[in-house]
């Protein structure tokens, strides 16, 4: 089985290698698929190759500035994505371990068997919309992989804080399917009580 990981940012070169390199011990043929890491070195292909054909632009000409490099990197994706969709012709399966912007993705996803993997549940406010998968993606894609947060994670956000600001990063734990609904119990608890949170899933 051919399969091309994408990282078009370079988000993670630790789990994209180990990724790669455990689908090609198991037997597939894997390429990863991505831009050059400006912040130090990455680890060397294990089994699998490398491509650092995103952003080559953004990468050489402003390493050491995230802001000039996130605006050329938003200059430089649909070029890329469309040259990587040609490329991706010759995969069994995709797997997008990130997504750079939905918002663009949805229109720019392979036509090839799809994986994606969803990131930022609890999402952070970057520029452009960078990095957060919503519907949009959501449907285009095969399968999703999500990490959700356990119990324990959830009490570690939750530790100290108050009611208000309890609810507000519950709420901020949005699902593709919509927001959950929180129960926090007791409403007034101040900062020195335990919080207890119910949250369901939507109906």
């Amino acid at each position: 089985m051919r399969v091309q990981i994408v990282d078009p940012s370079a988000n993670t070169p630790p789990y994209d290698h180990a990724l790669s390199s455990a689908l090609a011990a198991a037997g597939a043929e894997v390429e990863l698929v991505t831009s050059r890491f400006v912040h130090g070195p990455r680890p060397e292909p294990n089994g699998y190759r490398l491509d650092e054909s995103f952003y080559r632009l953004s990468t050489r000409l402003a390493p050491s500035s995230t802001s000039a490099r996130r605006v050329l990197r938003l200059a430089e994706h649909v070029p890329d994505m469309l040259r990587y969709r040609r490329r991706s012709r010759a995969a069994d399966v995709v797997h997008f371990q990130w997504i750079a912007f939905d918002w663009l993705d949805r229109y720019l996803l392979p036509s090839r068997p799809t994986v994606v993997t969803v990131h930022n549940v609890d999402p952070r406010r970057l520029p452009f919309g960078a990095f957060k998968v919503e519907a949009g993606v959501a449907r285009r894609a095969d399968a999703l992989v999500v990490r959700s947060l356990d119990s324990g994670q959830i009490e570690d956000r939750l530790r100290g804080k108050s009611s208000a600001e309890a609810r507000s990063l519950l709420e901020g734990l949005n699902t593709l399917a919509g927001s959950p609904r929180v129960e926090i119990n007791p409403a007034w608890a101040p900062r020195a009580y335990r919080v207890e949170v119910t949250v369901s899933a939507p109906k």
